[in-house]
């Protein structure tokens, strides 16, 4: 391309790579703020979408727990039940060997069949285990007589067995403590309780089910989880139940991480939480989509619970007050990380066009060009004598017209009509071709006895006109005449002849003689004539 423009020469390749250069930068203007647009209205349906897929995952993540509550209310409900109708006595101590081991079967194919519940158990009302079976990942077995523990004064048997008829106790969501420690790997549990009756309505014990946190986070993340990130999970204290950022969980069961809460790691965003049950935000921190939940719903009571083997619980309260927000956090360098594809694609798209848009107005520019150098062509053309080159008659009337409208008061200008005498000779004996090299070598002639300001035209056939502009009066015109008068009387060689012609030239003088384009050259064709006629007279006479 540069090869092209720097064929051009001189003012012509300033122009072409100035028009070029300016149409390039329209071009790539005007393509960057289409594409700027084009970007503003994806990157608005991009974020709308991330925002509704945000708000979706919550919703399906709400939706995950309460399923699996609902599912362990289900089974409490149907074992208490089921213990009422093989045990309808009050006295437990008074269950046969064979009644025992027919429960704990049936708790054992319960556990099996299930596989979510770390222990199935039945307490008397004294808190004696009567019947446990542990699932010992994936291998339940039956607890042995010699193993069953008394669990009289722990929280959740004492909460539970105060309760009435179909009232569910639910334990708080923590780790599993075993002989006053941590349970290594960590144990996320949740304990279902509800007391059992005799037919009488006395209470026989408590049913409680030991369930395996881990499957109701694991359905929590699998239910939620976005392209851009997983849903957390946090207690009404701000503690994680389920983070994303690895070991971040559980800090109220480690006194060193009393701290380690979502409050702490974002204020702002927390309080705001705090303020309303359900919303979206984004702020500084990134963009927030949150749930608050009573994940018990209203039927169950529960408790803060205890850290201690042995402790009890401080409060007691119904499940709606127990509350937990499922959140949903997209950092804000996430937000850019999921724009960077729609960058990258816009730049691509920008390149390639602007690429373009370089060969587009390249060949633009060159073809107003050459329109431009066709039609001055044709314009020329149009304007000037195809054999002499010289300006036709229309060429001279148009730049008279503009002399006589541009001259100063003071200034005068001239039209002479000049006839070559002895044209026709010419033709008649050496042919029209040596006619026309005559007519063209009058015509260089005839241009090289004018300044550059004046004009000379021809009209037709051997007639020829011209303008001289800012002439000092009759003496400068004549001194112009005699001027062109020897300069086409001189002999012109036409091929093996030399041909001589003479010249007849008329004068009109503005504003002397007249001030209209028309007047001033029938003036000064009247004067031509005038001279033709005394010359041929007084070569009459010679």
């Amino acid at each position: 391309m540069n090869q092209m423009i720097v064929a051009l020469t001189g003012r012509q390749s300033r122009d072409f790579y100035r028009h070029f250069l300016k149409t390039f930068l329209i071009f790539v203007c005007l393509i960057t703020l289409l594409l700027a647009g084009i970007f503003h209205w994806q990157q608005v349906i991009i974020l709308s979408d991330i925002r509704n897929d945000e708000a979706v995952s919550v919703d399906l993540a709400v939706a995950s727990i309460a399923k699996d509550l609902d599912t362990n209310h289900s089974d409490l409900m149907f074992l208490a039940d089921l213990l009422e109708l093989r045990m309808p006595a009050a006295d437990t101590a008074g269950l046969s060997a064979a009644d025992r081991d027919d429960l704990a079967q049936m708790y054992l194919k319960f556990a099996l069949r299930k596989g979510v519940y770390d222990q199935v158990r039945f307490l008397d009302a004294a808190g004696n285990e009567v019947v446990r079976v542990n699932y010992e990942n994936g291998r339940p077995r039956i607890v042995s007589t010699a193993e069953l523990q008394n669990k009289a004064g722990r929280y959740y048997f004492d909460d539970a067995i105060r309760l009435d008829r179909n009232q569910l106790y639910i334990s708080p969501f923590d780790l599993n403590i075993e002989n006053d420690q941590l349970e290594l790997p960590y144990k996320p549990m949740l304990r279902f309780a509800t007391p059992t009756f005799d037919a009488a309505g006395k209470k026989t014990g408590v049913v409680v089910l030991n369930y395996l946190g881990d499957y109701l986070l694991r359905h929590f993340v699998q239910a939620a989880q976005t392209q851009y990130g997983e849903p957390e999970l946090v207690n009404s204290d701000g503690y994680w139940l389920h983070a994303a950022a690895t070991g971040a969980a559980w800090g109220f069961m480690f006194d060193e991480r009393k701290d380690d809460t979502y409050a702490a790691k974002y204020p702002d965003a927390w309080e705001k939480m705090k303020q309303g049950h359900q919303g979206q935000f984004q702020n500084a921190e990134g963009l927030f989509t949150y749930r608050e939940i009573a994940p018990f719903g209203d039927r169950l009571i529960t408790s803060n619970g205890s850290m201690e083997s042995t402790g009890k619980s401080q409060q007691i309260f119904f499940s709606q007050d127990y509350r937990w927000f499922v959140i949903s956090h997209l950092s804000n360098e996430v937000l850019d990380g999921a724009l960077l594809d729609l960058h990258k694609r816009v730049l691509m798209v920008w390149g390639i066009m602007a690429v373009l848009g370089l060969v587009i107005s390249y060949f633009y520019v060159q073809n107003v060009r050459l329109r431009r150098e066709y039609n001055a062509q044709l314009h020329d053309l149009a304007a000037r004598d195809t054999l002499t080159g010289l300006p036709n008659r229309n060429a001279f009337n148009a730049e008279l017209s503009k002399a006589l409208s541009e001259v100063k008061k003071g200034q005068q200008l001239a039209v002479l009509f000049l006839d070559l005498d002895g044209f026709k000779l010419v033709n008649d004996v050496y042919g029209h071709g040596i006619g026309d090299l005559l007519l063209i070598e009058t015509a260089r002639r005839l241009k090289s006895c004018l300044r550059s300001e004046d004009m000379a035209a021809r009209i037709g056939g051997d007639e020829f006109i011209v303008l001289l502009r800012d002439i000092t009066g009759d003496a400068a015109v004549q001194e112009v005449q005699q001027r062109i008068m020897a300069a086409i009387e001189a002999p012109v060689p036409c091929g093996n002849a030399v041909c001589r012609v003479g010249t007849s030239i008329g004068a009109a003088l503005y504003p002397r003689d007249a001030e209209t384009e028309d007047a001033l050259i029938t003036i000064a064709d009247n004067e031509m004539y005038r001279v033709k006629k005394e010359r041929k007279k007084a070569a009459g006479k010679a």
